[in-house]
């Protein structure tokens, strides 16, 4: 069996190991990159989180991601984000509710988080090159309880800073909700299904192709088992997902569907 603090110390290097090694990925092939995102593109997405509580009330939050598409042959999406939050449920509970630990609601907190991202994207030269961005954001989380069900809420503002003047930043909106199942068996292990709602101003003109379609330009819909283990010490999730992501007016289709597997794995200290 291994120990959460090996875990902890396996996260960790890990980490180490995609920081030190990305400016090996720059060297992309251009044929395998048109394919990401196709339609039917299959792929694979894997998380690594670690949640730290802080003194009063405060909590350190961090997340990791890499993304492989063209059939699980291409990496072309990494990102490492901090992100500090507050909790405020039990205030809620003594000043609003005047409820007792088992109440409905379980978790509500606000923060601030900072998110370098580097992926894959095509300029208006039609080359498939990496690029650099810069992801600002606000965000809240509500978890309620009932019965051992929970239902799972995070609404998110971001602000996209690229670091080249070639692409055009923009702001965007996420809505997540999620329904967890009780857990079953000695691994408290949950079904759940979710689904994330995408939004965000136009920023796409004929003058300025590498701007963004505005609206509802994407959405995720996941089903998937998640268990808990070490007094969730550690949580591991697999999931299948179904993702669309509207394209620009002209593109053929209209919209790239996706479909990928993934794995999360949380560390809480």
């Amino acid at each position: 069996m291994i120990l959460p603090s090996k875990i902890r110390v396996l996260t960790f290097f890990f980490t180490v190991f995609m920081i030190a090694s990305m400016p090996l990925l720059y060297s992309i092939d251009q044929a395998a990159a048109a394919r990401l995102n196709r339609h039917n593109d299959h792929g694979f997405w894997f998380e690594q989180k670690v949640h730290y509580d802080l003194p009063h009330d405060f909590a350190l939050w961090y997340h990791s991601e890499q993304r492989w598409g063209d059939d699980y042959r291409q990496l072309w999406y990494y990102e490492f984000e901090l992100n500090f939050q507050y909790n405020l449920t039990q205030s809620i509970r003594n000043k609003i509710c005047n409820c007792s630990e088992n109440s409905t609601l379980k978790w509500f907190s606000v923060g601030i988080a900072y998110a370098p991202t580097e992926l894959i994207e095509q300029n208006t030269l039609g080359v498939y090159k990496w690029v650099s961005e810069n992801k600002y954001f606000i965000e809240g989380n509500l978890t309620l309880s009932l019965n051992d069900w929970e239902l799972k809420q995070r609404i998110r503002g971001e602000y996209r800073d690229y670091a080249s003047p070639h692409y055009k930043d923009y702001g965007d909106c996420r809505y997540l909700i999620a329904l967890f199942t009780p857990g079953y068996t000695c691994l408290k292990i949950q079904a759940y299904i979710w689904n994330e709602f995408f939004f965000r101003n136009n920023t796409y003109h004929t003058s300025h192709p590498t701007g963004r379609v505005g609206g509802w330009y994407q959405n995720r819909f996941r089903v998937g088992l998640t268990s808990h283990l070490w007094d969730e010490t550690l949580t591991c999730m697999v999931w299948y997902q179904w993702r669309f992501l509207k394209q620009k007016p002209g593109t053929c289709p209209g919209r790239f569907d996706n479909l990928d597997w993934g794995a999360t794995i949380i560390v809480n200290f």
